[in-house]
């Protein structure tokens, strides 16, 4: 549940700086005068809530089981199982960060809590090692949960830590965060630009990434149907 509630998802303290302009921003009286369209706003509500969930899962699948098992799994076991999973989490905690410095409070009675004027554009500078890191990732998918089988038969002290673990949080849920995070991506990217007005700068983004991300999915459904 606290992975889901996004309530809780603190990436660092708001700079002063950055706190005085929203303060400012809220406390004007034009603030409410041109509102951003509601399902526009709902649609990145959705993208943020989706890509600050994926975040945290992999936070929490470093900390509980990456960090522990560096002492006791050798390192090119580890390579396998948890192959490109901490550079995926740099970029998600990048864009993370990035979704948040650009966010505005909506109003205080908004069914949404924050308005983000363009998404696009963070997506887009970071598509292309994304889609390589997938990619990457899907290749060592079968060797990963190969070796995960191998070593819960084999090796105590990864199988005690697992087995305690799983209690809280499963281990494959880590390895296989991907899976549900990048069919939903395309996903609230096209809500995202179905609100977006034609005119806007967004679309120029939006439009690259949204095939792309979609043909990485078709690709992966692909791979697991052979």
């Amino acid at each position: 549940n606290s992975l889901m509630n996004t309530e809780t998802f603190h990436l660092s303290p708001p700079l002063p700086h950055h706190t005085q302009a929203i303060n400012s921003l809220m406390n004007t009286e034009t603030f409410h005068l041109s509102p951003p369209l509601p399902h526009h706003t709902q649609a990145i509500n959705s993208l943020m809530n989706t890509e600050f969930h994926f975040c945290e899962v992999l936070r929490v699948g470093i900390v509980t089981y990456l960090d522990p098992l560096r002492d006791i799994l050798p390192s090119h076991h580890q390579h396998t199982i948890f192959h490109d999973l901490e550079e995926l989490y740099g970029m998600s905690y990048d864009t993370s960060i990035q979704l948040k410095a650009c966010c505005q409070p909506y109003c205080s009675s908004a069914p949404v809590p924050y308005y983000v004027e363009s998404v696009g554009n963070i997506y887009h500078s970071k598509l292309d090692r994304l889609l390589s890191v997938v990619v990457s990732r899907q290749s060592q998918w079968t060797q990963s949960h190969n070796l995960i089988s191998y070593c819960l038969t084999s090796n105590k002290e990864f199988k005690a830590l697992v087995e305690n673990a799983e209690q809280r949080f499963s281990l494959h849920s880590f390895v296989d965060a991907i899976n549900e995070y990048l069919p939903k991506l395309p996903r609230f990217l096209m809500g995202v630009s179905y609100f977006t007005p034609l005119w806007h700068e967004d679309h120029k983004y939006l439009t690259p990434i949204i095939k792309g991300v979609s043909g990485t999915v078709c690709s992966r459904s692909e791979q697991g149907k052979d």
